[in-house]
């Protein structure tokens, strides 16, 4: 079942959360996962990925991908919305 509300100020506010924590969350974690690692073991950033063991690598590099592709796909729908919204739609 549909309400048809994708103008409310809800739906908007609710894009604009879903796509902000998304990004901190599934994206930039990754970077400060890898500086803590960095830190622990007292190496650059660079450094700490060539230290890790080769699966943990390929499996983070693949889940990175993955949750790249995932937030290009929230942020693309978010940007329609916002657009279409801009166009003349009200926001109820």
């Amino acid at each position: 079942m549909q309400l048809n509300r994708k103008d409310s100020r809800l739906y908007i506010m609710n894009g604009i959360l879903l796509t902000v924590t998304f990004f901190f969350v599934r994206i930039c974690i990754w970077f400060y996962m890898v500086s803590l690692y960095a830190q622990y073991k007292r190496v650059t950033f660079i450094g700490a990925m060539y230290i890790l063991p080769k699966i943990c690598i390929c499996g983070t590099a693949f889940l990175f991908l993955m949750n790249l592709y995932w937030f290009t796909a929230i942020f693309n729908k978010f940007l329609k919305s916002i657009t279409t919204l801009l166009k003349g739609k009200k926001l109820s």
